[in-house]
């Protein structure tokens, strides 16, 4: 299954635009019906879950949220997160998110679909998050608790409900775990 951790500071679906300043914690009126919306008409996203994140969320209460909806080994197949991105690796989901935090992550790495069973790991969908050391060192300490490869950009990303990447080629950066997990049931 496809999972979803989305900020409701960013965009809501089908507003190509940010949320504002008025109204952040809940969004537009609609945003999670429109999200809902949006992802479960996807091919193969019938059964997707997807947790909102506030802003006085902090990433482990949404790592927990997202484990009390998976319950079940192996089911993750990607994680997606969109959230807005700074440079130099950070993620504003929640109370937000640097390399130093990203071991939380790790509590994911039971639930994610295996390499070998076609698993694609995690992107993060947020401007700039790949960008500079600092956001190699972010994709690579999540990576490496979950023992799967992730995906950021080191560009600014327009809001869409495709889930591209903008920028070129060369503005994506992937870290493939430095150990891969043995999953075993």
């Amino acid at each position: 299954m496809m999972v979803y951790l989305i900020d409701r500071r960013a965009s809501s679906a089908g507003i190509p635009r940010p949320a504002g300043i008025v109204g952040l914690e809940a969004g537009p009126p609609g945003f999670e019906a429109r999200w809902r919306r949006v992802i479960q008409s996807l091919p193969g996203h019938d059964d997707a879950k997807i947790v909102f994140a506030s802003s006085n969320d902090t990433i482990d209460s949404l790592i927990q949220q997202t484990t009390d909806l998976v319950r079940t080994p192996w089911t993750i197949y990607m994680l997606r997160i969109l959230a807005h991105g700074f440079s130099d690796g950070y993620i504003e989901l929640g109370t937000g998110v640097r390399h130093g935090q990203a071991r939380i992550f790790s509590r994911l790495a039971h639930y994610m679909t295996p390499e070998r069973m076609h698993g694609r790991g995690i992107q993060i969908h947020g401007c700039n998050v790949g960008q500079g050391a600092g956001g190699m060192r972010l994709l690579q300490a999540i990576a490496d608790a979950v023992g799967m490869p992730v995906t950021a950009s080191t560009a600014v990303q327009q809001p869409d409900t495709y889930f591209r990447f903008e920028g070129n080629e060369g503005s994506l950066r992937t870290a493939i775990p430095h150990r891969r997990r043995h999953h075993t049931h």
